[in-house]
């Protein structure tokens, strides 16, 4: 049997079919719907193609995490990358659970000179928002570091005080 669109020998897998592959039966159907529109007058070439695209130009902004300038077509774009996108993300939602806002986090950090509580180690913007789970009320901001381990030790004191028990008895 040869195929009604390109003329090819096909085998038809049932005795209805009357093309040798779906893209065949497209053609063929977007040929019919052309005909049938240009007989009744509707069919107009070009008018989707006759219209100019409006040409985007790239502006400056200013990343809302990192506050480094990029360039952007978009105009609701707020941050420079991929990254800086992620990280903002993930500290609006860790803050925000807890009732604040970016703008605040931020001066917090500032006030802390961007370091840990616990350690003082230089974190910059990539401090995490410490809170009580008991109370689900933020203490302070803690490098992943010791926020992981104040959340292992249960936000236990006596746990915390044996664990430095221990370190200072097997000293070694």
């Amino acid at each position: 049997m040869n195929c009604e669109e390109c003329g090819s020998a096909f085998e038809p897998s049932k005795s209805i079919q009357r093309f040798c592959s779906a893209g065949c039966q497209r053609k063929a159907e977007r040929r019919r719907y052309k005909q049938k529109k240009m007989a009744e007058g509707s069919w107009n070439k070009g008018s989707c193609t006759s219209k100019k695209k409006k040409q985007l130009v790239p502006q400056s902004f200013t990343c809302s995490w990192c506050d480094s300038e990029f360039q952007s077509i978009h105009p609701m774009q707020r941050y420079c990358g991929i990254e800086c996108n992620a990280e903002a993300k993930s500290r609006r939602r860790n803050f925000r659970s807890f009732g604040g806002t970016i703008d605040q986090f931020k001066d917090l950090v500032e006030a802390n000179e961007g370091r840990c509580e616990i350690c003082g180690g230089y974190q910059g913007l990539d401090l995490c928002c410490d809170h009580s789970h008991a109370t689900e009320r933020p203490r302070g901001l803690l490098c992943k570091k010791c926020n992981s381990g104040v959340g292992f030790f249960c936000d236990d004191p006596n746990l915390l005080q044996r664990a430095i028990e221990y370190l200072n008895l097997r000293d070694v």
